[in-house]
């Protein structure tokens, strides 16, 4: 498990020794461009804030801090 978590954290040793993390992925155009292409995919999305229910389930919520409108 610890092996997994040094990769995820981007500790893990690369088999080319060339060490690649999130501070060294960003210095590439092509990372770069990736990354903005998700994030502005992501934004796009439909937005709602929902709330459970005592019963079970749950409901959309018209009127809460995290809605602008």
């Amino acid at each position: 498990m610890s092996e997994l978590w040094a990769e995820l954290m981007g500790k893990a040793a690369a088999k080319s020794g060339i060490a690649v993390n999130w501070k060294t992925v960003l210095q590439y155009s092509t990372a770069q461009a990736c990354i903005r292409i998700i994030a502005e995919d992501i934004a796009q999305l439909p937005f709602a804030t929902y709330r459970s229910l005592p019963g079970g389930g749950s409901e959309q919520v018209a009127s809460h801090p995290t809605i602008n409108s």
